[in-house]
């Protein structure tokens, strides 16, 4: 009994994180938007900035002679957080394009859209 507890529960789970079904037709227009959380265009970008702020970081710590200037060190502090955030992003359009279903519920976007939002500003 506890297993078809347990099998209930993450149906109903995948059910209300994913809501392939009911969001799918409400947001067909946001889909032909390139881009877009969830497409493979978004993870293919997310993953093409994590891949070259990872390689840019790397080839900035080749300079020794940077590391006295106060806006290397932002700089380098700055790019140790976009890798994690761009890689957790393009793990997420991943996940959602494996599953094919939508992730744009309010409370995600929101944290995408602070996040992108910050980020670029420092």
């Amino acid at each position: 009994m506890s297993l078809q507890t347990r099998e209930g529960n993450h149906h109903l789970y995948l059910r209300w994180f994913c809501q392939c079904r009911s969001l799918e037709t409400s947001h067909m227009a946001m889909d032909s938007v390139p881009g877009s959380v969830g497409t493979s265009a978004s993870f293919a970008l997310r993953l093409g900035q994590a891949i070259f702020s990872s390689a840019s970081l790397f080839f900035m710590s080749f300079g020794v002679g940077f590391y006295s200037y106060t806006a290397f060190c932002f700089l380098v502090t700055i790019m140790g957080l976009v890798i994690p955030w761009s890689f957790t992003l393009a793990i997420l359009d991943g996940y959602s394009i494996l599953v094919k279903c939508s992730i744009r519920q309010s409370g995600i976007l929101l944290v995408i859209v602070i996040g992108d939002s910050v980020i670029p500003v420092l």
